[in-house]
């Protein structure tokens, strides 16, 4: 029976060791980058006082995401999830942040592909680089309407999340 039991525990341990899944340390952190962002912008209203909405009107900003362990250095090949929250009491319903992947790294919106996290969207779930331990996606903010939400970062348990706003003056 003890043999049966240390040959059953030596394969456990012979599978976890073998995992291609990075360890996510509980004193690591997120580091998101920029840490905030706000805009200030000017509404253009309508006769009713409501916003009006320009979809030509917007401005891309790149978000950089990096795990790091609790020695400062980056963890890569990690699973990641991001998505975006709207703040209930300021969001219109309209189209007002998209994150987008970059999927050939050159920090241009190129497809609608590229197209992760809108209002309705599930969380985007991508791996950090396996050399740097980030990942690079685009933030696109449309610039009509007044607007408070956030970014959410997590991997195991970690989890970092940065404030957006763009404000009417």
């Amino acid at each position: 029976m003890l043999k049966r039991t240390c040959s059953l525990f030596a394969v456990f341990v012979m599978v976890i060791g073998c995992s291609d899944e990075p360890q996510i340390p509980q004193d690591g952190s997120v580091r998101i980058a920029p840490d905030a962002i706000e805009v200030q912008i000017s509404e253009v209203r309508d006769d009713t006082g409501a916003c009006v909405f320009f979809d030509d009107v917007y401005q891309d900003i790149p978000i950089n995401v990096t795990l790091l362990n609790s020695n400062g250095f980056s963890i890569g090949n990690a699973r990641i999830s991001l998505y975006l929250d709207y703040a209930g009491n300021t969001y219109s319903g309209l189209p007002v942040m998209e994150l987008f992947h970059d999927v050939n790294q050159n920090g241009v919106i190129d497809r609608n592909d590229e197209l992760v996290s809108e209002a309705e969207d599930d969380i985007f779930r991508i791996r950090t680089g396996s050399v740097d331990g980030s990942v690079m996606v685009l933030l696109r903010l449309y610039l009509s309407c007044g607007f408070r939400g956030h970014l959410f970062v997590f991997s195991g348990p970690l989890s970092g999340s940065i404030s957006i706003e763009t404000r009417a003056l």
